[in-house]
């Protein structure tokens, strides 16, 4: 159903409704001279969806009957509660998505962190493209047609998936709150994409690697490292405070780490900010003689650093920091140790290929997919592993069946 809709100015309204008469028994109908004869109007005041007084008010109807139909439609729309669409038309795929990210850091959906990379997405991938168009005119054809180019210029298929997963979000979004009537975006095809980078390295390669950056690091640098061989996301290790750390005595007066993850540090949120999300706020285990004393060193190193700048350390201090005290550089993780060490062995390694070298290693020496997935902080692995809830045997067992995997060989 369709329903011309227009509001006047208030100074609009005043000087049009001195030329318009109320059509005797019809309420809301009025009628006006022109000079191709007599012509029928409709005004009619109501509530729009954000709770503001609109006007419903088209005219140029040439029969009383017709402006009638006309405003019967309008009652009907208004008792269904669809007038969302309506009066909705002028607005932007920008605006839309800066309501719905005010929405989600309000309700708490979103951290701030999220709506920081969302954001920076969609300035780079969105904005350009379909930031001022009004959401009524953003066509299937045309989305299709950018996200074609987007295939021709090279762009990766996951940098191509992650920009249309957000267009369809805002678009969801919009039809949640009857702005649009509906997404006419969904299920946009996506063929082709250049393949993503491989983030798989084998056994040999690994220890391989890790043998060279054993020899050539410091302890400290290397326990950073082996920090992430236990499936550690890079800002999760960065924001390691004292206090993530609890030392534990073991079987046969063994010692081991509880490692706790409170905070994340990224280019975003350098102070450290909340974590990816509540799945990430968990407790690791570091039960190795090696990781032990490295980690034991690691602590040392860190509170020397704070003492030999006048700095006292506390629980909240991070474990890793440059040599004038302050919190560690974000790109030092890359650009520092495996950029460094990649060089040299000529193999490449990224800290979340580690992430993925875990899992792969855990899933093949037969852990189970939920204790895994607690263990790397996951919200899920499968939709029926999210209603697992973690347990400390079942994650010291994990650790204890990965040793040799995540050992460097001497």
């Amino acid at each position: 159903m369709f329903v011309y809709f227009y509001l006047y100015t208030s100074q609009e309204r005043t000087i049009s409704m001195r030329k318009w008469t109320p059509v005797p028994r019809h309420v809301g109908l009025y009628s006006y001279d022109t000079q191709k004869g007599k012509r029928y109007g409709i005004r009619r005041g109501f509530k729009n969806a954000d709770g503001k007084r609109d006007e419903f008010h088209p005219s140029g109807f040439r029969t009383w009957r017709d402006a009638d139909r006309a405003l019967k439609d309008f009652e009907s729309t208004l008792a269904g509660g669809h007038l969302g669409p309506i009066t909705h038309r002028a607005v932007t795929l920008s605006k839309q998505f800066e309501s719905m990210k005010k929405r989600n850091l309000e309700t708490e959906r979103w951290r701030e962190s999220t709506a920081k990379g969302k954001t920076y997405l969609y300035n780079l991938r969105l904005k350009d493209a379909f930031g001022d168009r009004r959401l009524i005119d953003i066509s299937r054809s045309d989305y299709q047609a950018f996200i074609n180019k987007m295939v021709i210029d090279g762009y990766s298929h996951n940098t191509i998936k992650s920009a249309n997963s957000l267009m369809q979000q805002i678009m969801n979004d919009a039809e949640h709150l009857d702005i649009i009537d509906k997404n006419r975006l969904k299920a946009t095809s996506i063929k082709g994409g250049t393949a993503p980078r491989d983030v798989n390295i084998t056994r040999d390669d690994f220890k391989t690697w890790m043998a060279t950056a054993e020899q050539d690091l410091s302890r400290y640098d290397f326990c950073m490292v082996m920090l992430l061989t236990l499936g550690s996301r890079r800002e999760e290790v960065l924001g390691l405070q004292l206090k993530s750390f609890v030392r534990e005595i073991g079987p046969n007066d063994q010692p081991y780490y509880e490692i706790n993850y409170y905070k994340a540090r990224t280019t975003g949120d350098r102070t450290g900010g909340a974590l990816k999300s509540d799945a990430a706020y968990r407790t690791n285990y570091a039960i190795t003689p090696t990781l032990v004393s490295l980690i034991d060193d690691a602590i040392e190193e860190c509170k020397k650093r704070c003492t030999d700048n006048a700095r006292i350390p506390n629980p909240e201090t991070f474990l890793y920091l440059t040599d004038k005290g302050t919190p560690q550089y974000i790109s030092y993780i890359n650009e520092q140790i495996f950029k460094v060490i990649s060089l040299k062995t000529g193999i490449t390694a990224r800290p979340h290929m580690f992430r993925h070298y875990f899992a792969t290693q855990a899933m093949q020496n037969g852990a189970a997919e939920s204790t895994v997935m607690h263990w790397l902080g996951h919200s899920d692995i499968k939709m029926t592993a999210s209603y697992t809830r973690p347990t400390k045997e079942g994650a010291l067992a994990l650790i204890k069946s990965l040793q040799d995997p995540l050992t460097p060989d001497k």
